[in-house]
């Protein structure tokens, strides 16, 4: 399964990807995480066993999330997303 989410609000960026990388490494989940420099945004993808990436997705409400979330919106997969072995965070676009 591949979802990618678009993760809007008034957040520490910086805490926000490495609460990412935390909780995709310790379920397992592949993918990467990256600013949008036009917003507010953080975007994320995640890939992995269908279970595990639903669970990444639950951590934003159950998990402990940053402070700040506003919104997290799945957005559209296109499959040209990149996606290596293991979590990544990728410089800003």
């Amino acid at each position: 399964m591949v979802v990618r989410v678009a993760i809007e609000g008034d957040f520490n960026r910086v805490g926000m990807h490495g609460w990412m990388l935390s909780r995709a490494e310790n379920l397992g989940v592949h993918g990467w995480s990256r600013d949008r420099s036009s917003n507010e945004t953080t975007e994320a993808l995640f890939a992995g066993e269908v279970a595990l990436v639903l669970d990444m997705l639950r951590q934003f409400s159950d998990g402990d999330p940053p402070d700040g979330i506003k919104s997290v919106i799945e957005c559209e997969v296109t499959g040209d997303e990149p996606v290596w072995l293991g979590f990544h965070n990728l410089p800003g676009i």
